[in-house]
Order: structure tokens, then C-alpha cells, then sequence
């Protein structure tokens, strides 16, 4: 297995970040950086990895730092926060065997057909 995936595939999402937040096409990078466009391609793609100097390339095209084009960022637009409550749920999730999930999942989905069912019955008496 690639060390690297993980490195690729971020690189790919905040570089094409990057060029939606600043408009820029492939072509754009290709010819203002003199890259290869398949090179850049297979950057977006996560297929492969830059050298340190295209990095450099891309941070100073881009203006952000070669971190900005290789670590994960938060994307606080996708964030929410959790109640203490939600919390503790999450938590108590992720400890419960496999078997307990599996349960959960069937409670919840009985939960789920009730609710649709009341939601018709609701439906019917306010049509009669």
C-alpha cells in the first residue's frame, strides 16, 4: 500500500479548492507554471505526488503556504457542534459491539416505519 494516499488525496482536495476559490482552470496552472497537463491531472486525481519544487510552484501561484496545499483543513462550513447529550451518544456508539448496533439500527428503523405510519394515519383524518 502508498504511504502517500492519504497525502494525495488531500493535496487533490485543497488544490482543487484552490483553484475554485480563485477560478482557475487547468490550463491556467499548466501554463502559468509551464506543468505538463496530464502531471496536473494525475495531481487532482490523486494518481501521484509532487516534488518539493512544484509544491513551491503551486504555494506560490496560489499565494498560501506549501501546509496550506498539504495538510487537511477543517472546513468550519461543515462543522456543527453536539449537545454534552449527543455527545455521550456518539461516544457510547462507537464502545457498543457490533451486535448492540445492529439493534440499534433495527429499533431505529421500526422508529422510522411508526412514524411514517402515524404520519398517514394523521394524512387520512385530515382528508375525512
Amino acid at each position: 500500500m502508498d504511504n502517500n494516499l492519504g497525502n494525495k488525496q488531500t493535496l487533490a482536495r485543497n488544490l482543487k479548492r484552490l483553484m475554485e476559490e480563485n477560478g482557475k482552470s487547468r490550463t491556467d496552472i499548466c501554463k502559468a507554471l509551464n506543468i505538463k497537463y496530464t502531471t496536473l491531472t494525475d495531481w487532482l486525481n490523486a494518481k501521484t505526488y509532487p516534488r518539493i519544487d512544484a509544491l513551491q510552484l503551486l504555494a506560490n501561484y496560489f499565494r498560501v503556504s506549501k501546509a496550506d496545499l498539504v495538510e487537511e483543513k477543517i472546513d468550519f462550513d461543515r462543522v456543527f457542534y453536539l449537545s454534552q447529550e449527543e455527545q455521550v451518544i456518539i461516544e457510547t456508539w462507537r464502545r457498543s459491539p457490533d451486535h448492540a448496533k445492529e439493534l440499534a439500527a433495527y429499533a431505529l428503523g421500526l422508529s422510522k416505519l411508526l412514524k411514517r405510519k402515524d404520519d398517514e394515519d394523521e394524512r387520512k383524518e385530515t382528508d375525512l
